[in-house]
């Protein structure tokens, strides 16, 4: 009977140190889904990766304009030195994966997505600003083509 006893201690202890252990795997995956795979496919070759930070208010909407509260708690959450960029609703920095997981569970975090950088030339400007439905439009019977012209304002 004593052996058996000893048994079940053992099997009862590896079993809580399995639990243990599944618990602290799930408590690091919550807020993973809120990380954009391609930034976590980024970490597999850098140790560090710029993101972009997406924020919510209490309500689980964009922050509105010009309230800065939200963006001015999480910076200092995140720490100024990590800061490259922010606006009223996001903040572009740069993290380690065991920093972007901490953060991640802060509830006014939306999302987590790759900086993309832009290049753009003034020759793009007319599919950017959508002016091509304009271009039928008459005013004093001329047609709004902008033909022409140097600079047309929208």
């Amino acid at each position: 009977m004593g052996k058996m006893r000893l048994f079940g201690f053992v099997l009862i202890w590896i079993f809580l140190i399995l639990l243990i252990s599944i618990i602290g795997i799930v408590e690091a995956q919550e807020g993973v889904d809120k990380i954009d795979p391609a930034v976590l496919t980024q970490f597999e070759t850098n140790e560090e990766v710029k993101v972009i930070i997406n924020l919510i208010d209490e309500n689980g909407n964009p922050p509105a304009v010009g309230d800065s509260r939200i963006v001015v708690e999480v910076k200092a959450k995140i720490g100024e030195e990590k800061v490259e960029d922010y606006y009223y609703d996001a903040i572009i920095a740069t993290f380690t994966i065991r920093e972007l997981l901490n953060l991640v569970q802060d509830d006014r975090i939306h999302s987590v997505g790759e900086v993309v950088y832009f290049s753009t030339a003034l020759q793009d400007a007319v599919n950017i600003v959508n002016v091509v439905p304009l271009w039928n439009t008459e005013y004093n019977g001329q047609l709004l083509t902008g033909e022409g012209q140097s600079i047309c304002i929208v």
